[in-house]
Order: structure tokens, then C-alpha cells, then sequence
């Protein structure tokens, strides 16, 4: 539907619970938060406040009254003698925060976490007792707990709890890397050592997240945002910028990537579709929820189907959701910024890189970034993504496809 029916909508879902954790009967937004080494960070309510718990690796933040907290805990592989898997991690934790009475509880889907646990007991953590909810979990590089405490654990608090766990993001430290890979050539048999990602690589991985625009736009998705960098193009972009866009200058990218990252349509998704779960549609079968639209929301029949699909979605990809959409976007402004020539080539690199590693962790294929990616086309605009996704069909059968670029490619700085 337009904008103007869109606001609607939106307006009075806005009236209702969204994330309801620690405000009450306001709206939750969520922002970052990063450990002081940024080697891990989490989205958490906005109106929480950091906190030091005197480990570089880990996060802390609590409510402004501080009845209610959140610790993330990142303890890297082989530093900890007392820590060798997640049973010796759990134990560490249920001895410092004086857990009892744990019992299993469901557990959230973390892109790039295995061996996930989850637990429901007494806990104590600083000044905040009560209710606990911990998750574990491990990754190549480390292993975590993310423990969650409140006088009282409602089902609103749990589902705050899970959307915060699903932003969890990693960040292994170059130098960690390095000492990893050098312990692991001591310690076994010489191998012959991976062979790096070339340039070529990761630029054609970086173009592969919005080749849909670029071909659509009809420039090259073999060059590195599209076009090569010249007077001529660089004016056409500049335009192109400043059309769509409204940017006219480096802060004006700074700004819209920013927004992107905090505001974007995945954030204002989640909460549209968390409220309508808290509605009750999803209790609902299929046939019975077009009808819960039309007589909740003024929307018309082909709006209702539109929200029926994406909340379809919505509940087989929590843990994604339609980031896809405002991540793509992201990487497309990074490279125009460079050709507009409001960031240097590097600059436009390594902001890249940044959002491409959390794509790579937010995703585990092309095709499953691709989903988040048109229905979150399909959410902005309200019209159908079968354009779209026959212009991907179309590339991934081309002699030249970005799309057999390794989704598990190593990212890294080669330029």
C-alpha cells in the first residue's frame, strides 16, 4: 500500500507493546553495544546504560533504575585454563551470579553459534536477583553466555531477551587470528597454509550484495559498484545520490549509513511483526489470518495477504529477518560514496568489510540472504519482488555470476 496508508499502520501499532522488557508500554529501540576490545557486540534497548565489569571481551548494561541487566560474556579458546568447553564455562558462570534451580528453556537461533544451550534459574547478578535467563554457546574463537537478570522473567521479558540474543555479533581480533593460526602450525603436521582471498574476491563478494541494483541500473556488476571511477561517472552517481537519497556530501553518507544501521525498514519490521504476534496471529491458522488484518488494521485485501506473507516469513526467520534489505543497502551507498568521491577507495573498503562480516554472520547463504533481501524490498514497497528475483534467477545462470563467489569466502583486508 502508499506511504501515507504504510504510516497509518504503523501509527497504531506504535500505540501498542513492541519490546516491552524494561519500558513499560513503550516502544524498545535498540542499539548498540560493543565490548571495550569490540571483539563481540549485541543489540540492546537504547535507554540502558554500559557498564565496566573489568573484562575487555565482555558487555554489560543495565536499566537507568538498575532492576534489570544483560552480561555478555566472551572468554576466547585456550586463555582460560579452567574453561575447555561449554560445561566448564556454565559451571564458571552458575558459581559467579549464584545460579540455582536452572532448567532447560528454548533456546534462540544464533547465526554463527553452535553447540547453543539455554537455562531458566535464580541468579544474582550485582545488585539485580531474581529471575535468570542464560544462553551458551561457542564459536572457532570463543566461547559465550548471555545471561539476562530481572526480578521476574514474563513472557515479554523472554522475548526481548531472544531478539537481543539473535543480534549477538563477533569480531575476532586480527592479532588473535594470527596467534591462532600460528599456535595450530605448531602444533600439527605441516599443511600447505590456505590460500587467501584475492582482491578480485572480495570485491566481487562486496558487489554480489546488491548485484540486483546494479544490473538493474544497468551498470557492471564486475567492477566494483558498478562503474569505473571518472568525471563523468562520478557526476552521474553524485546525482544519483542526491535524488534518491538526499545526500549531497560525506556527512550526508556518514548520516544515511547510520540510519541504516540504527532506524532501518528491518528494525521497524520487527517491531510491526512482534506486535502483531502479541495480537495473536500467529495462534491463527494461515486461512484465518487475512481476515484478522482486514478486521484489525485499515488495510485493503491484497495489503492484508502482504502482511499474512511477511509474518509467514517473519516466524520462520527470527534470527534474520529482513537485515538483508538495509545491509544491501549499506554496501550499495559504500561504493557509490567512492565513486561520487565523498570517501576514498579504502575508506569505502573498509566500511565494506565491516558490514559484509556482519552479513556473512547474519546469513548462511547467498540464497538465504537474497530472501531477506526481496522481502524486504517487497516491505518498503509494497509491490511485488518477482522482478527482482527473476533478475537474480537470470544472474545466477550467467557465464560471469557473482553468485558463485564462496558464501563462507574469508573476509579480510587485502588491499
Amino acid at each position: 500500500m502508499g506511504r501515507l496508508k504504510k504510516s497509518c499502520i504503523i501509527l497504531i501499532m506504535a500505540m501498542a507493546v513492541l519490546l516491552t522488557a524494561c519500558k513499560g508500554d513503550s516502544e524498545t529501540i535498540m542499539r548498540e553495544f560493543a565490548s571495550a576490545d569490540r571483539s563481540v557486540t549485541i543489540r540492546m534497548d537504547e535507554s540502558w546504560n554500559a557498564q565496566d565489569m573489568g573484562v575487555d571481551s565482555w558487555i554489560a548494561a543495565f536499566t537507568q533504575d538498575e532492576t534489570e541487566g544483560i552480561v555478555v560474556m566472551q572468554m576466547p579458546k585456550g586463555i582460560y585454563s579452567n574453561i575447555s568447553d561449554i560445561d566448564g564455562l556454565r559451571d564458571m558462570v552458575e558459581e559467579s551470579f549464584a545460579v540455582s534451580e536452572a532448567e532447560e528453556m528454548a533456546k534462540p537461533s544464533i547465526s554463527g553459534l553452535s553447540g547453543i544451550e539455554a537455562y531458566k534459574g535464580s541468579v544474582n547478578l550485582e545488585d539485580v536477583s531474581g529471575d535468570g535467563y542464560i544462553v551458551y554457546g561457542e564459536t572457532e574463537y570463543a566461547y559465550y553466555s548471555i545471561l539476562y537478570a530481572a526480578p521476574a522473567l514474563d513472557e515479554k521479558k523472554t522475548e526481548y531477551f531472544q531478539q537481543v540474543c539473535v543480534t549477538l555479533n563477533e569480531n575476532v581480533p586480527e592479532d588473535a587470528v594470527e596467534v591462532s593460526a600460528e599456535t595450530e602450525e605448531m602444533q600439527s603436521t605441516p599443511t600447505p597454509s590456505p590460500v587467501s582471498a584475492s582482491l578480485d574476491d572480495v570485491l566481487r563478494w562486496f558487489n554480489a550484495t546488491c548485484a540486483i541494483l546494479i544490473k538493474t541500473n544497468g551498470w557492471d556488476y564486475n567492477i566494483y559498484g558498478g562503474l569505473e571511477e571518472n568525471e563523468a561517472n562520478q557526476a552521474t552517481v553524485q546525482q544519483f545520490l542526491a535524488d534518491y537519497w538526499e545526500i549531497t556530501d560525506r556527512s550526508g553518507v556518514d548520516k544515511t549509513l547510520k540510519m541504516l544501521e540504527t532506524e532501518g525498514h528491518s528494525v521497524e519490521f520487527a517491531n510491526e511483526m512482534i506486535y502483531l504476534k502479541e495480537l495473536g496471529i500467529g495462534d491463527l491458522t494461515s486461512d484465518k489470518r487475512k481476515d484478522f488484518m482486514i478486521a484489525n488494521f485499515t488495510v485493503s485485501d491484497a495489503e492484508a495477504q502482504c502482511y499474512v506473507d511477511w509474518y509467514t516469513y517473519y516466524e520462520a526467520n527470527q534470527g534474520h529477518g529482513i537485515a538483508a534489505w538495509d545491509y544491501s543497502r549499506m554496501m550499495t551507498i559504500l561504493a557509490d560514496a567512492y565513486l561520487a568521491g565523498y570517501y576514498t577507495k579504502e575508506e569505502a573498503l573498509e566500511k565494506s568489510l565491516e558490514v559484509a562480516k556482519a552479513i556473512q554472520n547474519s546469513y548462511d547463504s547467498w540464497t538465504q540472504f537474497m530472501e531477506g533481501y526481496f522481502i524486504g524490498y517487497e516491505y518498503w514497497t509494497f509491490e511485488s519482488s518477482d522482478e527482482r528475483r527473476a533478475v537474480f534467477e537470470e544472474l545466477k545462470t550467467a557465464a560471469d555470476t557473482p553468485y558463485n563467489i564462496d558464501w563462507n569466502l574469508p573476509l579480510e583486508k587485502c588491499w
